[in-house]
């Protein structure tokens, strides 16, 4: 409802009453109360005037109610939509909002797998003050978040100091890219860590440790589900591809990062690499060290 200004209101106040009442007068003929009109005018014109405005204060304030009401209902949904692009990927967001009591599961022909772990993490925390090891774990995850995000690589979780990631989940994706995807992100994390964060004052003079971490790549078929109930629910991947993965960065060096043959295959369109034959196998899976190239 749009308000008019003051002075309008006031004005269509009185000529209502004015109206109201002169009609009233001549209709039964009673002329001796016209001397009196500015006297009723003045009451008829208050109680009027008075109903207005609290008409229109009350719409106002219904407006503004509305307003806000959409605005914070806006605000939410976009709280809502972030939360859950941290713990779930994109492509399952829409099949909970439009149905959040379905069961989401769905199996992937394909997917590149990404385990990385921190050696000897449970020693070194027995040893330094937890709140000086949460911080530098923070500080790599925040990285590798990050990482994962640029190069369309999914998070999928991370249970103390391990971190799980895979290649993208979108229908249609190809699939060599999203492997070499993988790789790159798990070369970039080794070299975050080897030559930034232990190179870092707070690694040298705070913590004064040095962190190494182990990285196993595979790529073949899994699951992805979201376990938990409605108030506290994650998404994860499972399968043998996640195991075997795990399994090739329990044999890796520090500092390094392995893959399976069938990942080597998908990446090695890409001369950016190079790819060292470990003469190893676990899980009926061949390993491979994986570095890129030196360019001088």
């Amino acid at each position: 409802m749009v308000a008019l200004p003051l002075t309008e209101r006031i004005a269509l106040s009185v000529l209502q009453a004015v109206v109201l009442i002169a009609c009233g007068c001549t209709i039964h003929q009673n002329y001796w109360l016209i001397p009196l009109i500015p006297t009723v005018l003045l009451v008829v014109f208050g109680g009027t005037f008075l109903l207005r405005e609290s008409l229109l204060r009350l719409d106002y304030l219904m407006d503004e109610t509305l307003a806000a009401q959409a605005e914070m209902t806006e605000e939410e949904s976009r709280k809502s939509s972030h939360l859950l692009k941290t713990v779930l990927p994109s492509r399952l967001i829409q099949g909970l909002l439009s149905d959040p009591s379905a069961t989401l599961y769905e199996e992937f022909p394909l997917v590149t797998v990404l385990q990385m772990d921190i050696m000897g993490f449970t020693a070194m925390s027995s040893l330094l003050d937890p709140l000086r090891v949460f911080q530098m774990i923070n500080n790599m995850f925040t990285y590798f978040d990050a990482l994962t995000a640029e190069y369309g690589v999914e998070k999928i979780t991370t249970i103390g100091d391990a971190y799980v990631a895979c290649s993208s989940l979108t229908v249609g994706t190809d699939q060599r890219l999203s492997a070499t995807a993988v790789c790159l992100v798990a070369l970039l994390m080794q070299a975050f860590v080897n030559e930034k964060l232990n190179a870092s004052p707070f690694m040298k003079t705070v913590l004064k440790h040095q962190c190494a971490m182990r990285i196993g790549v595979h790529t073949g078929p899994c699951y992805g589900s979201i376990a938990g109930g409605s108030t506290n629910f994650r998404f994860d991947l499972g399968g043998s591809t996640v195991d075997i993965a795990e399994k090739i960065q329990e044999h890796c060096e520090p500092g390094e990062v392995y893959i399976s043959r069938v990942t080597r295959d998908l990446i090695t369109f890409n001369t950016a690499f190079d790819i060292v034959d470990k003469n190893l196998c676990t899980a009926g899976e061949e390993i491979f060290l994986l570095r890129l190239k030196k360019l001088w």
